[in-house]
């Protein structure tokens, strides 16, 4: 089993967004009938069995998450919300969603860095 004492706060701020994100994406999926949300549901939930079943690839698992789900992924969405503002006559700006991506992001480059700085071979 991996050592979780001596980052205590990464792993649990980890283990924190990934069981808000499988709810969230569990929810969308059972109410709005959103099957493509099994997706996320499923790497998520592939990364938790990595991380806890003490395999070698921990790191480069938390990195392609974090680097596609949390970055890329927002970013993209950012990306086309201003250029769909930048076409159309009408601009309506949903600026919780634009945040709660933002915050995402925030989030996969704080994964990201951290991850070699503060876990241990």
């Amino acid at each position: 089993m991996r050592n979780f004492s001596k980052n205590r706060i990464y792993f649990g701020i980890l283990f924190c967004v990934l069981a808000i994100l499988i709810s969230i994406n569990l929810y969308r999926t059972a109410l709005y009938e959103q099957y493509y949300g099994l997706i996320p549901i499923s790497v998520q939930i592939s990364l938790i069995v990595i991380i806890l079943s003490n395999s070698k690839y921990y790191k480069i698992s938390i990195k392609f998450w974090s680097g596609f789900f949390l970055i890329l992924g927002p970013s993209l969405k950012i990306i086309g919300i201003t250029m769909q503002m930048l076409v159309s006559d009408s601009i309506k700006v949903d600026i919780l969603y634009i945040l709660q991506r933002l915050c995402l992001i925030l989030l996969g480059f704080y994964f990201f860095i951290k991850v070699d700085k503060l876990t241990e071979e």
